[in-house]
């Protein structure tokens, strides 16, 4: 783990072109046509982890799928572990170790349903001998895996989006060595069984080996034009990242570690992939995790969610959303509606038919997401005008308890450096099926060893 940790670490690139606007944000309340009905809640079987990814079959509701990274097996080691339901999420089986490749470890994993013919892309870094990220292929609804498919070189934090027509995109982290170090970019057109390198999204950014720590969220597919594509990501400005490194190495201390600035940026391919332009979307600020969240709605409309902080450690899920394509955003918005709950942070988004945005997070009762004390739920809002002049958002409970009791580390992989608590990980995951219900995955440790949960609104 360590190893990992040194070669994330140096991970340095990407600019800073210009400086957005900051806005403040104000809570706009549900204006009463949003509303979420009560979760189902389900255990899945076996061993957890945190950071697990969810898919539904965008035809059929009955298929879900929620894969977790680090589920840990007799030996020591971890593998990753795929759940599968075909009743809707009522009822799972585990799929212990699908990445059989020697010596089967894993470090991130992801999971996406193609929008036509249902088609399952499951990859897992797989870290050790012959390291690269591992894709496999179901097209029988999980009843079968292909592959796997060797995609790129050694990784960290893949992300997979099925565009159709046997079309599927890889985005990831790539440390130095191999091809350099990058946001690269892939593309399978065989549905998966072969995958090409098209470009690494940051190359024409003149800054590049002077920027740290870009975490990319989800491709984006735009559905209005198949050519079009988005990747947002967060970024330590140049300005900070020289001062970070030597400090994370151990010679300068890290005692003021949670006041990292970030960026987020959005990328923009006119040309499937294969060249990329940038936008500045939030300037240099205080965020209260590397990881972000994005999605697009069925008209197009791009969305931004992330974890802001304050100039105390109290958080707070904001959205920023563009109309056109990523040139201009507006926002700030405020996403979380219940005012004790000053500890926000790990969102998760996703989007359906025009101006439809459901973000799911964690939340406390506290106003220090590193408070040990601080005890965690996992909740979603939702508007049905986000893509309006003022959105409104209904908050409602996924989790039907509390799912963690102590702080919730920003920092990935150093907070493990640093012997803080990483046991919330650095993401949960939202999907929407096509019943138009929200169907989520958390991770949840109140009993000790981590177990994963799945959520379906309506279900209860």
């Amino acid at each position: 783990m360590l190893e990992r940790l040194e070669r994330y670490l140096a991970l340095c690139t990407l600019t800073l072109v210009a400086a957005c606007q900051n806005q403040s944000a104000t809570p706009h309340p549900s204006a009463g046509n949003v509303g979420v009905a009560p979760f189902l809640n389900v255990a899945l079987p076996g061993p957890g982890s945190a950071s697990p990814g969810i898919a539904v079959d965008p035809n059929d509701a009955r298929y879900v799928y929620v894969v977790s990274p680090h589920t840990p097996v007799e030996n020591g080691d971890s593998v990753p572990t795929l759940w599968q339901s075909q009743d809707g999420g009522r009822s799972f089986t585990a799929l212990r170790d699908f990445d059989a490749m020697p010596p089967g470890s894993s470090d991130d994993t992801d999971v996406i349903v193609a929008p036509d013919d249902g088609s399952v892309f499951v990859v897992n870094s797989n870290q050790n001998a012959g390291a690269s990220n591992h894709v496999f292929t179901s097209i029988d609804h999980g009843g079968v895996y292909d592959g796997p498919a060797w995609a790129g070189a050694p990784s960290f934090r893949p992300w997979l989006a099925a565009a159709g027509d046997g079309v599927v995109y890889l985005a990831y982290i790539n440390p130095p060595g191999g091809a350099g170090p990058g946001l690269w970019f892939m593309r399978s057109t065989d549905n998966g069984e072969s995958f090409l390198p098209l470009s690494n999204v940051l190359a024409a950014d003149p800054e590049g080996a002077r920027r740290c720590f870009n975490v990319p969220a989800r491709p984006l597919p735009d559905p209005r034009d198949a050519q079009t594509l988005y990747l947002a990501y967060a970024a330590v400005p140049v300005a900070d990242c020289a001062g970070l490194l030597p400090r994370i190495a151990g010679s300068g201390g890290l005692d003021d570690i949670d006041d990292i600035a970030f960026e987020i940026w959005l990328a923009r391919s006119n040309d499937g992939g294969a060249s990329w332009s940038l936008v500045p979307v939030v300037p240099p600020e205080r965020n209260g995790h590397f990881f972000i969240a994005d999605a697009i709605d069925a008209a197009g409309t791009i969305y931004i969610v992330y974890s802001h902080a304050d100039a105390g450690n109290e958080t707070h899920i904001l959205m920023r959303r563009s109309a056109d394509g990523g040139r201009t955003w507006q926002g700030p918005f405020a996403v979380d509606q219940v005012a004790g709950n000053r500890a926000n942070v790990l969102p998760a988004a996703a989007a359906a038919e025009a101006g439809r945005l459901d973000v799911a997070w964690y939340t406390a009762a506290t106003d220090d997401f590193t408070d040990p004390a601080a005890q965690w739920t996992v909740v979603l809002a939702r508007s049905r005008d986000a893509a309006g002049a003022t959105p409104h958002f209904e908050q409602a409970q996924v989790s039907r308890s509390i799912v963690h009791e102590g702080e919730a580390c920003q920092l990935t992989l150093i907070c493990l450096l640093l012997g803080r608590d990483y046991s919330l990980g650095d993401f949960l995951s939202i999907a929407i099926g096509p019943d138009g219900r929200a169907n989520v995955t958390w991770a949840d440790d109140r009993a000790g060893a981590p177990v994963n949960y799945f959520g379906r609104e309506g279900g209860a």
